[in-house]
């Protein structure tokens, strides 16, 4: 968090300022340079310059400046990742604050812990100390502190995954921003809003976003600053499906953070490096395992445990891919039980429905269906629903493969009523699910009627943003061809067998000839082979 005017507590004519109230120049001086040195991504050389601040403080007995001197800590440690070295300097300063009495600045560094732990993922105390950071300065109309508030109010909503919350706050932030002048504070604001925007696939807003919140950091020096643009440019182009473009950037990007010594950064890096080189599929998941591996090592250092949860999310998507369920149980049930103890709802469903993926392809297919259920049943109350659609995916795919045809069409239908769903998302989540609900009952003239208005669609989508959107479609659409192609039905439920993990095909034809002895005899020869294959 930057300092705005009224951080930097001006010097006061001395006749109407104690000496508590006092900052010598030379302290002053040293502050503004460390300020400047961690903009540049030195922090060896900044932390030099605080450690001269406290010199000139020796013997002193002065909390406005000592108050001073730890905020510019707090910042340089959380600049390279030191969340509890960061905590305890706004601690120590805190106190000063308190000592003077002066009400602005000690709400103002309640927020400033409030973020700490918010990006920590501990969100029960951050969003309590934000409340109450949020009521002092609103009495006093603080509009620095309040557009900081505002920020952080943004980020926590957006842990939560309260997209359009979150959203509404980072809007507000940035005005407030603007009208004060704050470049800084507009350029992480922005930042945040092409993060949410990413979330809801808004992929050309979320470029022109992080676009700004690179130029506002480059226009203010601040390297550390421009590199996180960067870092969030990457994240999209991954989401978009450009991941040659997205791994070339991360790679440079690894050594800017590794070089600036800012661990969060370089962890996050690693993090989403991870799951692009998994996305590429070029026979180097090793490569991808270590990364997710050195990533949960860096964020368990550093005490982000909600981060360290979703790395080991992505490790075990890994482990299934790799044909490692069971590792890939193990690591994510340690990934809820991290979520739940900071509280992050979203996150920790995300993982649930993760979850339910892996019980499928182990033949656990109520467990499996109850954990996607449980999954969706959170979503269709969160955040407006933003999730509904996301969330509803994977629990049609499982129910429409046992043949639970009425449960799917009745669920889907209310979804889409008292959820409508964005384009984007109609064409990633929704037309997929009705295309194989028509698949499922051989209607192939309607699944093919839903591919092609995924196609029109798509076409009023921006170019970049297509092959992140159509994967699924993609799918439907081979199915379909094979169907067309064949003597005889060659599809189960909708589905081509291979489409199935091997521990999935099993248990889908045992419960069919328990529940349904007749339809399992109608299943050709060809598809049963394939089934049992």
């Amino acid at each position: 968090m930057r300092y705005t005017e009224s951080m930097k507590h001006p010097a006061q004519p001395m006749t109407q300022q104690s000496e508590a109230e006092q900052i010598p120049e030379e302290v002053a001086a040293f502050c503004v340079e460390a300020d400047t040195l961690v903009r540049e991504g030195k922090p060896d050389e900044a932390q030099r310059r605080l450690n001269f601040a406290l010199d000139a403080l020796r013997n002193l007995v002065r909390p406005r400046a000592q108050a001073r001197v730890l905020e510019a800590f707090a910042h340089l440690h959380r600049s390279v990742g030191r969340m509890a070295e960061a905590e305890a300097s706004l601690r120590a300063a805190l106190a000063c604050f308190l000592k003077l009495g002066d009400r602005a600045s000690e709400a103002r560094l309640l927020g400033e812990l409030a973020s700490t732990r918010i990006s920590q993922g501990d969100l029960e105390d951050g969003g309590f100390w934000l409340q109450s950071s949020f009521e002092v300065l609103r009495e006093l109309d603080d509009k620095p502190g309040l557009a900081e508030i505002h920020r952080n109010i943004a980020a926590l909503h957006l842990r939560k995954g309260e997209v359009k919350t979150a959203e509404d706050e980072a809007e507000l932030a940035i005005n407030l921003f603007r009208v004060l002048g704050d470049k800084q504070g507009e350029a992480r604001t922005q930042g945040m809003l092409a993060q949410v925007l990413m979330r809801r696939s808004a992929y050309a807003a979320a470029h022109a976003a992080a676009e700004r919140a690179r130029q506002l950091f480059e226009q203010e020096g601040h390297k550390p600053g421009v590199s996180s643009a960067r870092m969030i440019v990457a994240a999209i182009l991954r989401h978009e499906g450009r991941l040659r473009e997205a791994e070339r950037l991360l790679t440079e990007l690894l050594a800017d953070k590794q070089a600036q010594q800012d661990r969060a950064g370089e962890a996050g890096i690693l993090n989403t490096l991870g799951m692009v080189v998994m996305d590429l599929n070029d026979n180097r998941l090793q490569v991808a395992e270590r990364h997710f591996l050195r990533s949960i090592e860096v964020f368990s250092a550093i005490n982000d445990s909600q981060n360290a949860a979703l790395s080991r999310v992505n490790l075990a998507d890994l482990y299934g891919t790799l044909g490692r369920p069971q590792d890939a149980e193990a690591v994510l049930r340690d990934a809820i039980k991290l979520q739940q103890s900071t509280g992050a709802r979203e996150s920790e469903m995300r993982t649930v429905r993760s979850l339910g993926h892996v019980l499928a392809v182990q033949g656990r297919l109520d467990d499996a269906a109850q954990a996607y259920r449980d999954a969706l049943d959170f979503a269709r109350g969160h955040g407006g629903g933003a999730l509904v659609h996301e969330f509803l995916a994977p629990w049609a795919e499982l129910q429409l493969a046992r043949g639970r045809l009425p449960e799917v069409r009745e669920t889907v239908r209310r979804v889409e009523k008292n959820h409508p769903p964005t384009r984007p998302l109609r064409v990633k989540f929704l037309l997929p699910i009705l295309a194989r609900v028509a698949l499922s009952v051989r209607d192939i003239d309607s699944a093919r009627a839903a591919v092609s208005e995924a196609e029109l669609l798509l076409s009023e989508e921006a170019e970049e943003a297509r092959p992140g959107l159509r994967g699924a479609i993609d799918e439907v659409l081979a199915a379909i061809r094979v169907a067309e192609k064949a003597e005889k039905w060659p599809l189960y439920n909708g589905y081509r067998p291979e489409e199935f993990a091997p521990g999935l095909r099993q248990p889908l034809l045992a419960e069919l000839k328990a529940a349904r002895p007749e339809d399992y005899e109608e299943l050709s020869p060809e598809l049963l082979a394939a089934m049992e294959g």
